[in-house]
C-alpha cells in the first residue's frame, strides 16, 4: 500500500515504514538505563538547588 506523506510528494511505502519501525525498537535493557540516568540527574539537580539554597541563606 502506498500513500503520499503530508510534506513531500513522493510516495511513502507504508509496509515498508512499518517493517523499518520494528527493526529498530528501543530494547528494555536500553530504556531502563535512560530512565535510571534521567533520574540520576534529577536527584543531582535537587541537590545542587539544595546546596545553592543553603549557601545563598548563610550569606555567600
Amino acid at each position: 500500500m502506498q500513500t503520499t506523506h503530508e510534506n513531500f510528494d513522493k510516495p511513502v511505502d507504508t509496509n515498508e515504514t512499518h517493517n523499518a519501525t520494528e527493526n529498530n525498537k528501543t530494547k528494555a535493557h536500553v530504556i531502563r538505563r535512560n530512565i535510571e540516568d534521567y533520574l540520576e540527574q534529577k536527584a543531582l539537580e535537587r541537590r545542587l538547588t539544595e546546596v545553592i539554597d543553603e549557601d545563598l541563606s548563610l550569606g555567600w
